[in-house]
């Protein structure tokens, strides 16, 4: 029977790049993928913020990126007849890589690390020596099963992870999806050949309760794709290409780019499940979307996992309880602020009057333009961007012009904040509780 200090099930981008970084720590790791190595992943928006990148530079395939994907300097964000665009400085530009060129390089990385990768390997099982997790019976693909056994067992297998099911691993802050939506890969407009500033960014727009994103990938190819509210995506069934052209043609942001016509089919996500969940566990912990999945409007997914993947790979070189509390303690104090801001700019209340308002007012504020950046830094939180004095003035001055509609839309943006109170408030609670 093999042994290894650390088994890695799922070794796609948050389980490559734990592989890697455990390997390099001096840890005897293997990864097991149910799939093939090297097969695209189009469940992804593909947004690697600076610090994503980063973590890439680290792992020797940030220049590779960097080689093939244009850089997005400019992130818009748009509701309506509002818009805020952040600059971003050339050097702490977004990527948006394609799943099938950033998953082999962190995949090599891996490899070359000193990693071991099996593809075709899905686990069945987890082995047990008392309460804690010791290993997993995998499948392998036309060659029967095997048992694996290790020190640490890690699940980097996605929100339907299969180690946090067999774990118990309790899910503690969860809501579903407000939208369904659906995204393919388009060629590059003509446009695209002149000055057209589009070449720079990163975007979401709203102009009614369709959400629609475009940026620019790899390969020439746009990533663009619509999200409705739940009940309106049903109607999309049966005609899923003609329904996302439709919504991407319907908005003179999108159109002009989405004349060239898709290249692939449309693929989605008709009804999203988002939660925080408990990482870590006696001889077992969780990474990427397998411990926290998050509504993947602004893009923050895959840089997430990759900061927590180096983190955990940290956590488990110490080997101890106070090491992977850290790890899960330092994920939740940046995770829950990002997941509620994503859950709020997914929300089919998003487009309302208090957000127009709020778009417009830190656009024309560079101070506060700043601020939004350091968000995608994650050196701040979303949540304190602009004081609640400055936010309840501008309310009040709405209300003086007759704005009473600002006033709804407010509301809900303090629901928001209570419920990221509470869902801090439970992340330490259960902190405290759980070993």
């Amino acid at each position: 029977m093999a042994e290894y200090d650390c088994i890695v099930v799922g070794a796609r981008c948050a389980g490559a790049a734990l592989a890697a970084y455990a390997a390099r720590a001096g840890m005897r790791v293997l990864a097991l993928e149910a799939a093939a190595l090297h097969t695209d992943q189009p469940f992804s928006t593909h947004a690697i913020q600076a610090l994503g990148l980063d973590r890439l530079d680290e792992l020797g395939v940030g220049a590779r990126i960097r080689a093939v994907t244009p850089a997005i300097t400019v992130a818009r964000v748009s509701v309506r007849d509002s818009h805020l665009d952040l600059h971003l400085p050339e050097a702490r530009a977004m990527y948006c890589p394609r799943r099938s060129v950033l998953d082999p390089l962190l995949q090599d990385a891996a490899l070359q690390s000193g990693a071991e990768l099996r593809a075709g390997a899905r686990v069945t099982r987890l082995l047990y020596d008392g309460e804690r997790v010791c290993g997993v019976v995998a499948q392998h693909k036309g060659a029967g099963t095997q048992e694996y056994r290790a020190r640490w067992v890690v699940g980097a297998d996605g929100r339907h992870s299969t180690v946090a099911r067999l774990a118990g691993a309790p899910n503690y802050i969860e809501h579903t999806s407000e939208r369904a939506g659906y995204w393919a890969y388009y060629q590059k407009p003509a446009c695209w050949e002149g000055e057209d500033p589009w070449k720079q960014f990163h975007t979401a727009i709203w102009l009614d309760d369709i959400a629609r994103f475009a940026f620019q990938c790899d390969g020439e190819l746009l990533i663009m794709g619509a999200f409705a509210p739940f009940e309106q995506a049903q109607a999309w069934r049966g005609d899923y290409p003609k329904a996302l052209h439709d919504a991407l043609m319907a908005s003179p942001l999108t159109a002009a780019l989405a004349e060239a016509g898709p290249v692939t089919a449309p693929i989605g996500l008709m009804k999203g499940k988002y939660f925080v969940r408990k990482p870590i566990g006696p001889g077992w912990a969780l990474v990427g979307d397998a411990g926290l999945h998050k509504d993947p409007t602004p893009g923050y997914g895959i840089t997430d996992a990759l900061c927590d993947a180096k983190a955990l790979a940290r956590a488990l070189v110490a080997g101890d309880s106070p090491a992977l509390h850290t790890y899960w303690r330092e994920r939740d104090e940046i995770a829950i602020p990002m997941y509620f801001q994503s859950l709020r700019l997914g929300h089919r209340k998003f487009v309302n009057a208090f957000n127009e308002l709020f778009l417009e007012r830190v656009h024309q504020d560079p101070a506060l333009c700043a601020r939004m950046v350091e968000v995608i830094e994650r050196t701040r939180s979303p949540f304190d961007v602009v004081p609640n004095t400055r936010v309840l003035a501008w309310v009040a001055g709405a209300l003086l012009r007759g704005r009473t509609d600002v006033v709804k839309g407010f509301g809900y943006m303090a629901m928001l904040n209570d419920l990221l109170r509470r869902g801090q408030a439970r992340s330490s609670e259960l902190q405290t509780q759980l070993v």
